[in-house]
């Protein structure tokens, strides 16, 4: 099925990116990402037909414009865990636990509890990371309790 739309959607994001529509880039690369995610075709950065390639365009395409235009708009955090799962799943575990602290770091960082709480459970119920990754999360869920309470 996909193959059916791929040529027009990587047609369309191309156009995103000639008129520099940086919101239209993004939805583009989420898009992408989250299908390519779907069908488990997660690739490598370099391969532009993978979710990996598309997840990490979408952040990098937030990031980007945050830098440029000095805003704060942030990715959702259930886009950074799919990307952390397509690292996983390409055997790129501590890129994946890296993205998702550094995430959850600036989420933190920026007030947005919802966020960082969404990474910390997932995470923290990852039975298959070692105790001191375990660790980490416990202590990022400290830091987050404690913030709620000043609040």
């Amino acid at each position: 099925m996909i193959n059916r739309y791929e040529r027009r959607i990587f047609s369309g994001k191309a156009e995103a990116y000639r008129s520099s529509r940086v919101g239209r880039i993004y939805r583009y690369h989420r898009a992408l990402g989250l299908v390519y995610s779907a069908l488990r075709r997660w690739g490598t950065s370099s391969d532009m037909h993978s979710a990996i390639f598309q997840l990490e365009h979408a952040i990098k395409t937030v990031k980007d414009n945050n830098q440029v235009n000095d805003a704060k708009r942030q990715v959702e955090p259930q886009l950074v865990a799919l990307l952390a799962t397509a690292y996983e799943n390409a055997e790129r575990h501590s890129d994946a636990v890296k993205l998702k602290m550094d995430a959850c770091s600036q989420y933190l960082d920026n007030q947005d509890f919802s966020a960082a709480e969404y990474l910390i459970r997932q995470s923290k119920a990852d039975s298959r990371a070692p105790e001191q990754v375990q660790q980490i999360w416990i202590g990022l869920e400290k830091q987050l309790d404690d913030l709620k309470r000043q609040r």
